[in-house]
């Protein structure tokens, strides 16, 4: 295995997580998203809650098999809630995409239409944050 790369491809990289990531809605209008790290302090600070946010309700352990189905609609509920704060932090038209993510009635699809917005979006910036250096 070669540790190289070349300059041109790191390059190519960096750029592409400055660019938004479009998406193509069904009247074939995109919506662009913007990358993290062209918000603003606040707006990435509180969009990186909301991620945290959405993995605590995904992460939930303490409910048994039972309780989980019967919340299932309700923690769905929660995630369209918390990412709808980040669409509309992040969106160039958030009220289309959002428009176009609520026509699903069934709250799980819609669920997990709104977290596939989210992860494709999440993937294509790189959203993290930079560890703290020990002092």
């Amino acid at each position: 295995m070669s540790n190289t790369f070349t300059l041109d491809a790191l390059h190519t990289e960096t750029k592409r997580r400055y660019e938004p990531v479009k998406i193509v809605l069904s009247d074939e209008s995109t919506v662009e998203l913007k990358p993290l790290i062209r918000l603003g302090s606040k707006a990435r600070a509180s969009v990186i809650a909301t991620i945290r946010e959405i993995t605590k309700i995904e992460a939930r352990d303490d409910l048994d098999d039972d309780e989980e189905d019967e919340l299932a609609d309700e923690i769905a509920e929660r995630v369209c809630e918390a990412v709808t704060k980040i669409i509309r932090s992040v969106a160039s038209s958030p009220r289309k995409l959002l428009a176009q993510l609520d026509a699903e009635e069934d709250v799980r699809i819609r669920s997990e239409l709104y977290t596939g917005v989210l992860r494709r979006w999440t993937g294509d910036t790189q959203v993290g944050e930079a560890e703290s250096s020990p002092s």
